[in-house]
């Protein structure tokens, strides 16, 4: 297998069932989220031998009322005079059905950005050795949204944690490749808690079904809700199977859903991922 480039994007999202996001005296205006992607270099070889990204779009939905940072929690910063800029329309939140940037969101037919979908993340030369691991999430905004900047911290103080069991996940990859065998999906699409990275947690009587910053994805567990997202483990080998392999949504495109249990809401949303070797 040979080293190359390739180019990781997300490309857009489809809303298959909305969190009821209830304004007093207005009514069920949809839900306003975003998507975030930690990403993780692995380079044992390198100087450094992991370094910490993030990536993450502007709010889609409705937000009418939002002023200050929104990637803060509001007691931290004053709000400044001007309303944020987000990606939704004015009193237009997301209902069952939407598609984000378009539909099929899949399809790209936008030029690639920073902050938006179709939103780049990476366009880097992998080896066998060396790579990424991206951990994308779907968040449901509020103008506190103080739990999306308590995982963050935490995510960034678990690096070192979880980096060698990326490094062995990488092993796992070359040495199924080295007998023969087809890389699939299940090698390179595992989820954090069997790599060690962080698995949110939040005591069921603190989850609402209203408008609250919390993730998409949510699973009951004894007496809490635990959000334990998918890893996607990119080196050139997985990266090459990924990329040559249609899923159902052309070559490169994974799927990704984010399905609340029952007892959350049962929200779904579905996330698109492309690789593609440059």
């Amino acid at each position: 297998m040979q080293d190359g480039k390739y180019r990781v994007t997300v490309e857009g999202l489809r809303v298959i069932n909305q969190i009821p996001d209830y304004y007093s005296g207005i009514g069920d205006r949809g839900d306003n989220v975003y998507v975030n992607v930690e990403s993780l270099w692995e380079d044992p070889a390198g100087k450094p031998q992991y370094m910490h990204f993030t990536r993450q779009t502007l709010v889609y939905g409705d937000l009418f009322t939002s002023i200050g940072d929104l990637m803060e929690p509001r007691y931290k910063k004053s709000a400044p005079l001007q309303p944020i800029v987000y990606a939704g329309k004015k009193g237009k939140g997301l209902k069952n059905g939407d598609d984000v940037p378009y539909s099929p969101p899949w399809i790209r037919k936008a030029e690639i950005t920073r902050d938006r979908l179709p939103m780049l993340l990476d366009e880097m030369a992998f080896t066998t050795h060396s790579g990424m691991a991206y951990i994308p999430s779907v968040w449901s905004w509020n103008e506190e949204n103080e739990r999306f900047s308590l995982w963050k911290n935490n995510f960034g103080n678990r690096i070192r944690e979880s980096s060698r069991s990326i490094f062995r996940a990488f092993e796992d990859i070359r040495d199924k490749s080295g007998r023969g065998s087809r890389i699939t999906k299940e090698d390179f699409l595992l989820e954090s808690s069997a790599l060690g990275l962080p698995v949110e947690r939040i005591e069921a009587k603190r989850i609402d079904h209203g408008p609250t910053s919390r993730p998409i994805g949510m699973a009951m567990a004894d007496d809490a809700f635990v959000f334990n997202p998918k890893v996607i483990v990119l080196n050139s080998i997985s990266a090459e199977a990924c990329a040559s392999t249609d899923q159902g949504f052309g070559k490169g495109v994974l799927a990704l859903e984010y399905t609340d249990g029952p007892e959350a809401g049962s929200a779904k949303y579905v996330l698109y991922l492309k690789i593609e070797r440059m």
